[in-house]
């Protein structure tokens, strides 16, 4: 448990793009409303894949955030960044050229800019000569690196790629340096644009994404006894963390508190999750929170719609919280905007506050039939009102990472 001379870290700003939509408004209605962003893949034909379906982000008209000129120097992953950098940054009502010298950035990305990595690669396999900026936008810290020179910032900067925990474990980190005085304002999140052909493909057989059906957003069923896998995604997401203090200070909107995190490691192997990581995450974020139990009102589960990663996961819940597990509102948002890799932590944070604040949890959709070994409240299908002052939100990665946060309503 942290001690009391640390300090209390808050969240005063959001920004995020994602399948269900360009901003935090158009995210927050079409999750609570239960829309789908799942389609057929467009940005490469997949018709030869067993997989044709994923959650893209769709077309952004990069040019009103950055000069043309700029535009070969950027992978998409770092262009979803700025857009979700620049929303957290106005929503945080921060001075650009007064509030953020000193503030850090730290991110998360599970894929790095893997269709600029294999357009690099294709190109001087085949002699083409390559751009100067080749180098620049291969680079796995590009993301981080292009909001440092954005906003010109000053403070601490760092780039995660643990898979899918990178965005939270980037979040635990920026959180840690505010509490301790390392920081006192800090742009954290995380960001994957959606895989190159060849990285989708190597998805594909690995054989962990669902195949689809007739309805493309009816494909994705976490914790359903008809599960067979997620759908791969992508966006961006950025939250403002700020000492209470120094939020206090400039008059700042504080929409939550960032209560603790909890981070652990176990890999039987490197695809297959553990209990043990599990329960050690969600525990550790708890005890982190300095609350008991039964505070804890709402999870946001990892929840992928594989079949051992949906059991593990409700096994660790009734593990750590017990009978109180049968009073949890838990959902899996990953349905509505696909997983996002390395993305999806921040995402489902803001999922989370967005959840509290407003009194409401986020359906899992496409839950029609619960498998029976998965027998939590997993708010299946529809929206359901709560009142709920802390809530946890989980990130397990290949690899054995394991990820928890908790947030405190703002």
């Amino acid at each position: 448990m942290y001690n009391g001379s640390c300090k209390t870290v808050v969240v005063t700003g959001m920004g995020i793009v994602s399948a269900i939509g360009h901003n935090l408004a158009e995210f927050g209605n079409n999750l609570f409303a239960g829309k789908s962003g799942v389609e057929s893949v467009k940005a490469f034909d997949a018709s030869r894949f067993r997989t044709q379906i994923g959650a893209e982000v769709g077309e952004i008209d990069f040019s009103t955030y950055v000069e043309r000129r700029q535009l070969n120097m950027m992978d998409r992953l770092s262009l979803l960044s700025i857009v979700a950098a620049d929303q957290a940054i106005g929503n945080a009502s921060l001075d650009v050229n007064k509030d953020i010298r000193e503030m850090g950035v730290v991110l998360g990305s599970g894929l790095g800019p893997s269709s600029s990595i294999e357009n690099t690669v294709v190109q001087a396999v085949n002699g083409q000569r390559l751009r100067p900026t080749s180098v620049v936008k291969i680079l796995l810290n590009s993301p981080a690196a292009t909001l440092c020179e954005r906003y010109q910032c000053r403070g601490a900067s760092n780039m995660h790629v643990t898979a899918c925990a990178a965005a939270s474990h980037a979040l635990a980190q920026a959180a840690d340096c505010i509490r301790h005085g390392t920081l006192d304002l800090c742009l954290a999140g995380g960001c994957d644009a959606f895989p190159s052909e060849t990285l989708f493909a190597a998805w594909d057989a690995l054989g962990v994404m669902s195949a689809g059906g007739v309805n493309p957003a009816e494909a994705m069923r976490p914790f359903s006894k008809a599960r067979n896998g997620f759908v791969i995604g992508e966006g961006a997401a950025m939250l403002v963390l700020e000492s209470k203090e120094h939020a206090l200070n400039r008059g700042a909107t504080i929409l939550a508190e960032f209560a603790g995190s909890g981070t652990s490691s176990h890999a039987p192997n490197m695809t297959k999750p553990s209990l043990e990581g599990m329960t050690a995450a969600m525990t550790k974020a708890v005890e982190a929170a300095g609350i008991r139990i039964e505070e804890v009102g709402y999870i946001n589960a990892h929840g992928t719609a594989t079949e051992i990663n949906d059991l593990l996961e409700t096994q660790a819940i009734q593990a750590v919280f017990g009978e109180h597990s049968r009073r949890l509102q838990i959902s899996s948002t990953k349905a509505a905007h696909g997983h996002a890799m390395g993305a999806s932590g921040a995402m489902e944070a803001v999922a989370t506050i967005l959840s509290i604040n407003r009194g409401v949890a986020a359906p899992t959709l496409n839950l029609r039939e619960p498998d029976p070994a998965c027998n939590l409240n997993f708010t299946p299908l529809r929206a359901v009102k709560m009142d709920c002052e802390y809530a946890l939100s989980n990130s397990f990665a290949f690899g054995g990472h394991y990820v928890t946060l908790a947030f405190k309503r703002g």
